[in-house]
């Protein structure tokens, strides 16, 4: 909030931040939905709307298209394959639901990644190194290009993961004195999803390290 607002004004302000819904709350909120329209619906119908939608509206709406297939065949009862259907049909996308590993491994990393509008997911690097003469290396699972579309126009953006990762090693060996060069390293991000660079850096170095 900015700090030239009257006290006045200031004490009026509300701010409203909002959050993805828990599987949990998202279950609920299929349940509540399917009873107002007097239907019943399968557990399984319900995991995969829990795997899919992120707030009430999406839940809501995937219920009531589902429930409306299942009056077209004369059905009271929402199944598995309807919600399928609008989740394919409506093109939704699985939650990020990523957990870390209990038990830690050299050279896997876990990294913070912005993976849509408000939401947030994590991101494995791992690296494996081997002593060797050469000094290659192996760079896999970045999305070197992608394509964003916008309204009137289709924009295509490359990714600076490997530019980063060139970073990493110069600061890698002026400060913690390692020469990259006598070992072969393979650098894999898990996920295949577009890793812009930058913000990925610390894991990047960790991971190397």
């Amino acid at each position: 909030m900015p700090s030239d607002i009257p006290p006045a004004i200031r004490s009026r302000c509300v701010e409203v931040f909002f959050r993805l819904l828990t599987p949990d709350e998202i279950e609920l909120i299929a349940l509540n939905a399917v009873k107002k329209l007097k239907f019943s619906i399968e557990e399984a119908a319900v995991g995969v709307i829990k795997r899919y939608a992120t707030n009430g509206r999406e839940t809501v709406n995937i219920i009531q298209i589902a429930a409306g297939i299942a009056m077209n065949e004369q059905r009271m009862q929402i199944n598995r394959e309807d919600v399928e259907w609008v989740i394919s049909f409506g093109q939704y996308n699985p939650r990020p639901e990523k957990k870390i590993s209990p038990t830690p491994q050299v050279g896997v990393v876990n990294g913070l990644a912005v993976f849509g509008a408000n939401i947030g997911t994590m991101i494995e690097v791992e690296v494996a190194a081997v002593p060797s003469t050469m000094g290659r290396l192996a760079v896999t699972g970045i999305i070197d290009e992608e394509e964003i579309s916008v309204p009137g126009k289709v924009m295509r953006r490359k990714s600076i993961a490997k530019g980063s990762l060139d970073n990493v090693l110069t600061l890698l060996a002026n400060y913690c004195g390692i020469d990259y060069h006598k070992y072969d390293m393979h650098v894999n991000f898990l996920g295949g999803i577009p890793i812009d660079g930058p913000s990925a850096g610390i894991t990047i170095a960790a991971a190397i390290y």
